[in-house]
């Protein structure tokens, strides 16, 4: 397969620059013929793999003289040719299909676009010029790759925009002319009803939103049509459901400096900043699972993963707990830089903390070491302790 070459016939939006019936500031010096400014033609691209074989991207209006200004998309050899081999539509506006009859005379080609540009096509008498048999349509599918001519693939693939201005009302009959629309809409009690038939609807089938406009009472005209926002189920149900699945990324930086308090020690505070990062998470709608497919930073985890047991209350308990556990580890370990903490007090538990109102608040403190109880001498580990006093909360046990 050859080097791809593509050659921009024309780069100006709809109408072409200058546009014909403007004499803006811009306009104006083209019209003057300033050389600062340059005429162009409404946009096409012309691409190649072999320079013989060329495929269009879209027919604008000036397609002719894009031709006659291209040597190499005139005919060659023979009586009668072309070097285009195929034109590929991305949309059916009047700038993206109006060059097709320019390309009219039987000379044959492929037509590549979705079914809605081959319908909207179709639809218009003006276009049976290019006769199915010589001009031979060929539907493709958004997101699917096609090949418009050999060695070269091509993929379309939707944007946001809108439909044709002569297609605006989504009615074939209609065009650009709301007073004609047929689709109604009547009361029925505290509802309406929209009976009628929409067409070239950009996204329609993936859209969970509609604005429909419908005529509510053709004698008033223009003033009896009225705009419906029509939601899909599906939509309500994306935005609503649970999946089990939660979405678990970056939370808000703290600044931890200022959280670092201590006396008696010389501070050395850091020259940049000193931030925890947490862990922010949750469940998700179908909605928000797609949101998360797009963020780089934020990743889907099924709900077992993060809820083994299934018992959500429990886990988060459990977590919070751990958390706690981490906490006065992170003490400990700093105490003991610190301070050597804890001493060497020999056998016995070491009082971590005392549960506020019970028994021994205010009589035991943190550092203590409980030696004995009820005459009952304390070993080195705290686990007896506890059974015969749960209501002692012992964090270490010392010796």
């Amino acid at each position: 397969m050859g080097r791809l070459t593509a050659i921009v016939l024309g780069a100006a939006g709809g109408g072409g620059f200058p546009q014909w019936n403007c004499r803006c500031a811009v306009c104006r010096l083209a019209w003057d013929g300033d050389p600062r400014v340059a005429r162009s033609t409404q946009a096409s691209v012309a691409v190649t793999t072999d320079e013989r074989s060329f495929i269009l991207l879209n027919a604008s209006p000036d397609l002719r003289e894009q031709i006659a200004s291209s040597p190499v998309l005139q005919p060659r050899e023979n009586l009668r040719g072309s070097p285009i081999a195929a034109v590929v539509l991305t949309g059916a506006e009047i700038d993206q299909i109006a060059g097709l009859l320019n390309l009219r005379e039987r000379q044959p080609f492929a037509l590549h676009g979705t079914p809605q540009c081959l319908a909207a096509v179709a639809a218009n008498p003006m276009f049976d010029a290019l006769a199915p048999d010589v001009v031979t349509r060929h539907a493709t599918t958004p997101g699917m790759p096609f090949q418009p001519a050999p060695g070269l693939t091509a993929e379309l693939f939707t944007v946001p925009g809108k439909v044709p201005l002569y297609l605006e009302q989504g009615e074939p009959e209609v065009g650009s002319d709301a007073t004609k629309l047929r689709t109604s809409a009547k009361r029925d009690g505290t509802d309406w009803v929209l009976r009628g038939r929409k067409m070239w609807i950009s996204n329609g089938s993936v859209s969970g939103l509609a604005l429909v406009f419908a005529q509510t009472d053709p004698s008033l005209g223009h003033k009896g049509i009225a705009a419906f926002v029509l939601v899909s189920t599906v939509l309500v149900a994306a935005a609503w459901i649970r999946l089990p699945y939660y979405a678990i990324g970056p939370g808000p930086a703290r600044t931890v400096t200022p959280q670092i308090r201590y006396d008696g020690r010389p501070r050395y505070d850091p020259t940049g900043a000193l931030e925890m990062t947490t862990v922010s998470y949750h469940q998700v709608t179908p909605l928000q699972a797609l949101a998360v497919g797009l963020e780089a930073d934020w990743t889907l985890v099924p709900q077992a993963d993060l809820y083994p047991t299934g018992n959500v209350a429990l886990e988060n308990q459990r977590s919070i707990s751990e958390m706690d556990q981490s906490k006065i580890d992170a003490t400990w370990v700093v105490l003991r830089r610190l301070t050597a903490y804890p001493k060497q007090h020999g056998t016995g538990a070491l009082v971590e903390s005392t549960v506020p109102d019970c028994s021994a608040d205010g009589r035991l403190f943190p550092g203590d070491v409980i030696t004995a109880i009820d005459g009952h001498p304390v070993g080195d580990t705290a686990d007896g302790l506890v059974r015969r006093y749960p209501q002692l909360v012992i964090a270490h046990s010392a010796t």
